[in-house]
């Protein structure tokens, strides 16, 4: 459900999430954020995550996709609070780290 609310929420006003990317490192910024805009970045950010929502949400969706999009999960909510850094918002994180990982060993033999 994180997902779909923070999906929506940046397609809505992505430039309430601006605040995300200050603290980026300067090389990232310059790559992968400045060529395509600050905008443009967080609408594709909004996107991916209504794609995890789904993957997450719709029982009918093939496992293998559940376990690859948990995997994605933990390594996008590491990769967040590692260049991100420590917020308020650090517990959401952290707890999606671990509910990510818990499905994705879940499903890693299925």
């Amino acid at each position: 459900a994180m997902y779909v609310y923070s999906g929506l929420d940046i397609l809505r006003e992505p430039d309430s999430w601006t605040w995300a990317l200050n603290s980026l490192p300067a090389v990232l910024k310059q790559t992968v954020i400045e060529p395509i805009g600050k905008t443009n970045f967080l609408l594709g950010q909004g996107v991916v995550e209504l794609v995890l929502a789904g993957v997450f949400l719709l029982w009918f969706i093939p496992r293998h996709w559940v376990k690859w999009a948990a995997l994605f999960s933990v390594v996008e909510m590491i990769l967040i609070l590692w260049l991100v850094g420590l917020s308020a918002e650090t517990f959401r994180d952290i707890g999606l780290v671990g509910a990510s990982l818990g499905v994705f060993l879940m499903y890693r033999y299925r």
